[in-house]
């Protein structure tokens, strides 16, 4: 008998929702790979080994890539200004298509605006500061006493070391996952197959 797909939950992406008719639902699988790439364009250590040891074994998936840049480093803005096609021309080479999203990087004070909007803030708030001894010390987040591995929180910059990126990491997910959904929209269809890598990885032998 035929698989039986359950339904799909909609991410919650602030400020970015989905609308009901981006959601795939039910919708069957359908033969194909995606390839998810999420953070810092600039973090792509070794383009080449990607290509070699990652695409192959992947056989021309569709590659989604949601990037960000730092407005104090760099001095570009968009697709074409950062110059993302000729420096990811290995891996477009490779794959089924490349879909490029860019935003400006959040600092700690946007990340934590966006948490406040959520409705679990309440709840992961009290959390923290119950388990983490964490205290408000300003807009940008928290100071925390009570936390393991020097502070390497999932919360982190807002809750633990203020140098982690965590939290950039959830949101670069949420963002894939919501344009994962899109193409699956577009094309009517589930992938068979979803990667999710770092552009920071190196690949000693090929992806199994």
């Amino acid at each position: 008998p035929p698989l039986k797909m359950g339904p799909r939950r909609k991410p919650t992406e602030l400020p970015m929702l989905l609308l009901d008719d981006q959601i795939v639902g039910n919708a069957p699988y359908k033969k194909g790979t995606a390839l998810l790439f999420g953070g810092w364009w600039r973090s792509a250590s070794d383009g080449p080994n990607l290509a070699a040891r990652l695409l192959p074994p992947l056989r021309w998936p569709d590659t989604l890539m949601a990037l960000t840049y730092i407005r104090k480093v760099d001095a570009c803005s968009s697709v074409a200004s950062c110059g993302l096609n000729e420096r990811f021309a290995l891996l477009e080479g490779g794959s089924g298509s490349v879909r490029y999203e860019l935003e400006e990087q959040l600092d700690a004070a946007q990340l934590l605006a966006l948490m406040e909007a959520s409705p679990h803030w309440p709840t992961i708030e009290a959390a923290f500061i119950t388990s983490g001894r964490c205290r408000r010390v300003s807009a940008n987040g928290y100071r925390c006493t009570g936390l393991k591995e020097k502070g390497n929180s999932y919360m982190a910059p807002v809750f633990g070391k203020p140098q982690l990126h965590v939290m950039h990491e959830i949101r670069a997910q949420s963002r894939l996952l919501r344009m994962l959904l899109e193409n699956e929209a577009k094309r009517g269809s589930m992938y068979s197959a979803v990667i999710w890598s770092r552009l920071d990885f190196f690949w000693l032998r090929p992806h199994p």
